[in-house]
């Protein structure tokens, strides 16, 4: 792959596939196989983590924008990770989870809204305890990140800020502010349970279509957050599905 204005090359420890992904496209380019011959410059860097550099580069003969993402050499279980992440894009007709919340779920019966919130948990879950069993916190869980696949089940995407603990016990805040707990406002830290309680933030917008913390504006929603200051759930938020997701708000 013919990189321009830039150092991609193999000897810099990065693995030899690289993801590029845009809205119409998505393409494995693997270094030495010339699947695509194209000269890219390097627009900025949007991120770099756990699962390597995310870059926006610019297609030179045709300028269309594309993101790159470049993985760490030497770990196989996160290569396999972000095989699955490109996957998965490549499967998406629904959207993400945005999208069916603000159009889809809310055309449903509350039962209806109730049983594809259970569902969509369990994928989230699931996925969200295969990278903590890794030591990963992902730092920035939204609806906008939840994709959904041709068969209409939940995948977490964009680990563009996922970030290994390693020793430490607790990373950097980062992410989208309304997704992220009190901690990360008043601390300016985060760690797995962080990804818990944005979860549960996610959840309650899927049986509700309304953010537990919302206020007329972002600045207000925030205050809210900081001061677990939360508006008051509906009657049909109940039994075993309330108390779970107050226990991943740290409501109890």
């Amino acid at each position: 792959v013919q990189v321009a204005g830039s150092n991609l090359n193999p000897q810099d420890g990065m693995q030899d596939d690289i993801y590029i992904i845009n809205q119409k496209l998505v393409l494995d380019v693997v270094y030495g196989k010339l699947i695509v011959k194209a000269a890219f410059e390097i627009i900025k860097e949007l991120s770099s983590g756990a699962f390597g550099r995310v870059l926006q580069m610019k297609l030179i003969q045709t300028h269309d924008v594309v993101i790159i993402k470049r993985l760490p050499y030497v770990d196989p279980e996160k290569k396999r990770m972000a095989d699955e992440e490109v996957s998965t894009l490549k499967q998406v007709h629904g959207g993400n989870l945005r999208n069916e919340i603000d159009n889809k779920m809310k055309q449903m019966t509350i039962k209806d809204r109730k049983m594809c919130t259970y569902k969509h948990l369990f994928f989230i879950l699931s996925g969200l305890n295969v990278l903590h069993s890794l030591g990963i916190v992902h730092r920035d869980l939204k609806p906008e990140n939840i994709l959904i696949d041709s068969d209409g089940n939940a995948k977490i995407g964009d680990f563009g800020l996922a970030q290994e603990m390693a020793s430490k016990l607790y990373l950097k805040a980062v992410g989208t502010k309304i997704y992220s707990p009190p901690e990360a406002h008043l601390l300016d830290k985060m760690t797995m349970e962080s990804d818990v309680w944005a979860v549960g933030v996610i959840a309650i917008e899927m049986i509700t279509g309304q953010h537990p913390f919302e206020g007329r504006t972002q600045e207000i929603t925030i205050s809210n957050i900081k001061n677990n200051k939360y508006c008051q759930f509906p009657d049909y938020v109940e039994g075993e599905l309330k108390a779970m997701i107050m226990k991943m708000l740290n409501m109890v």
